[in-house]
């Protein structure tokens, strides 16, 4: 059975790219760590942001505009680690208005590589119902 969603935008940013492979490392780490299930839920790519406390959540983007929404599961985060610039990762990712760094694989279905995107950010109206089956955070 499938059920209509109403989806609701409510972030725009820029969406940056991980290099290849990259992202793929991530996960296995973060599932060797117990951060993420073994087992992970059927998504389309994986992304980072800046909030450490989403790790295992799915995100709902889209390319600014676009009419399909893609799930996205919250695989890294920005840590607390200062760059060169003196800036954390997650200080650099608001300064420039990314909202999410997606995988390379995603950035070449996209046609982004090498480029940010803008993105949308959608949620759920009246539930967390995709595809018949509820969208819940990893327990951690």
């Amino acid at each position: 059975m499938s059920r209509a969603a109403i989806i609701v935008v409510v972030a725009m940013g820029l969406a940056s790219q991980y290099a290849p492979g990259v992202m793929e490392q991530v996960v296995e780490n973060r599932q060797e760590w117990g951060q993420l299930p073994a087992i992970l839920p059927r998504v389309d790519g994986y992304i980072a942001v800046v909030d450490c406390d989403a790790l295992g959540e799915v995100w709902l983007l889209r390319p600014a505009g676009g009419l399909v929404w893609e799930r996205f599961l919250v695989v890294d985060c920005a840590g607390p680690q200062l760059r060169p610039d003196g800036l954390t990762g997650g200080q650099w990712m608001e300064r420039n208005g990314i909202i999410a760094e997606v995988g390379y694989p995603t950035a070449e279905r996209w046609g982004t590589v090498g480029r940010g995107v803008m993105v949308e950010r959608g949620k759920m109206r009246n539930g967390q119902m995709i595809d018949d089956q509820m969208v819940t955070p990893y327990a951690r």
